[in-house]
């Protein structure tokens, strides 16, 4: 777990650099904030590879993919998406359902 301590200590040198915020223009405080937000965000990555654990794969379903996987019509799946029964993920008029969201979904029925 050394490398592990090795990337915390990088993220929190990073940090302390930009300690005197009073001094910094607005356009340099952005960027150090990207800069820390990206730093800990590589480190949880890195920190996940280390650890072995896979990332976390979501998967999408189409309304109408949906409704195959509960074996029912397309407008029961608006229905329920309607009545607040089953959630989903809008993009513009796109509409993507989750297989968490559909098993939350049966878990209620």
């Amino acid at each position: 777990m050394k490398i592990l301590d090795l990337i915390e200590q990088i993220v929190a040198t990073n940090s302390q650099q930009f300690v005197d915020l009073k001094k910094l223009e607005l356009s340099e405080l952005e960027r150090a904030i990207r800069h820390t937000e990206n730093l800990k965000v590589a480190l949880e990555h890195c920190r996940s590879r280390l650890l072995n654990k896979p990332e976390k794969k979501v998967e999408y379903y189409t309304v109408k993919e949906a409704a195959t996987k509960l074996k029912v019509t397309g407008q029961t799946i608006y229905n329920l998406l309607d009545s607040g029964k089953l959630e989903c993920n809008r993009i513009g008029v796109k509409i993507l359902i989750t297989e968490e969201q559909i098993q939350n979904y049966l878990k209620l029925k």
